[in-house]
């Protein structure tokens, strides 16, 4: 599958949903539910990184005084309402014009589970925009935490590299890159071949380029 890129996209994308909004309601992308995956070790636990708990990234980001958040490429999910209701101020950026009021008009409360009730305080608040990652004037942030969920997977392999890094130019000199790909059914769909080694992070190759370690710290 070709995924246009420019202004074709958002006429793409706008397309794209009506048809999964065909198939039914869109709840299964507004409120995604994934296996846990080992994410890292904080207060010498190993913590889990889930689609429909944020409970570790709000953790962490009270810990450090870290408050803004991008979702990039969000769609309809309801994540950001989440985290704004955890304190922080979100920004839900996606090109599709559709997704976005879709994604602003639910006020659906299974949303806010993203979060548990211990998470939840005052004085965060939601935004959403529509615009393309790739327009560094859009959201320009910076942002204490970027968060790109099975969005930069979408493009051309030659181009993740500039997506990546549009995004990167966003985060704050202190902050949170948290890039979550669908590895192995999701690339298949689109054509491409398994990886050689199986499972694998679409975007793997980027997070060791030199250019890489002259910025960030890889936790």
């Amino acid at each position: 599958m070709l995924i246009p890129m420019g202004p074709k996209a958002a006429r793409f994308w706008d397309e794209w949903w009506r048809d999964r909004f065909s198939e039914g309601t869109p709840e299964a992308d507004m409120f995604p539910r994934y296996h846990q995956v080992p994410l890292a070790r904080h207060d010498g636990d190993l913590s889990y990184l889930v689609r429909d708990n944020d409970d570790l990234l709000a953790t962490v980001m009270t810990e450090y005084g870290l408050r803004t958040v991008l979702c990039a490429g969000n769609g309809v999910s309801q994540e950001p309402r989440a985290l704004a209701t955890a304190g922080f101020d979100v920004t839900a950026l996606d090109i599709s014009p559709l997704a976005v009021s879709c994604a602003e008009g639910c006020h659906d409360d299974r949303g806010l589970d993203f979060c548990s009730p211990r998470t939840r305080r005052g004085g965060g608040r939601v935004e959403f925009v529509v615009g393309d990652l790739l327009d560094t004037t859009v959201s320009p942030g910076p942002f204490d935490v970027i968060v790109e969920r099975r969005t930069v997977q979408w493009f051309p392999e030659p181009q993740r590299s500039a997506a990546l890094s549009a995004l990167s130019g966003r985060l704050s000199q202190v902050g949170i890159f948290l890039s979550h790909c669908l590895d192995d059914p999701f690339p298949s769909e689109l054509g491409w071949s398994q990886h050689e080694y199986g499972w694998f992070h679409a975007s793997e190759s980027w997070w060791v380029l030199p250019h890489f370690h002259g910025r960030f710290n890889k936790v």
